[in-house]
């Protein structure tokens, strides 16, 4: 079973690629969210990057299938699944490293 902290980052990352935003308060917290996970992105290795900016689509793309980005990577599908996990995983773990509670930024 998924950590809980992992489906929050996760979770946060699907919010930060919908673009559709209510109001100026909920538009700065996204900036603010987009810009701590674009800066723990480029800390990521670059296929785990790839990976999870394929999966979390910010451009409005339809998000990669793990067999896609695997053929893409040539990786199985069981891999990308298992390199995404692992950057969640970094990815949560630099977020409580820096006192950043992702809960945040889901209230909004």
């Amino acid at each position: 079973m998924a950590d809980l902290e992992q489906v929050r980052v996760y979770t946060a990352l699907k919010i930060n690629a919908d673009d559709k935003v209510a109001d100026p308060a909920s538009d700065l917290i996204r900036e603010e969210l987009r810009e701590l996970l674009d800066g723990i992105l480029r800390g990521l290795p670059e296929r785990e990057r790839i990976i999870i900016e394929s999966r979390f689509s910010r451009d409005g793309d339809s998000p990669e299938t793990l067999g896609r980005l695997g053929k893409r990577l040539c990786l199985s599908k069981e891999r990308v699944r298992m390199l995404e996990k692992k950057a969640l995983g970094s990815l949560r773990k630099t977020l409580v490293e820096r006192g950043v509670d992702i809960r945040d930024f889901l209230a909004v």
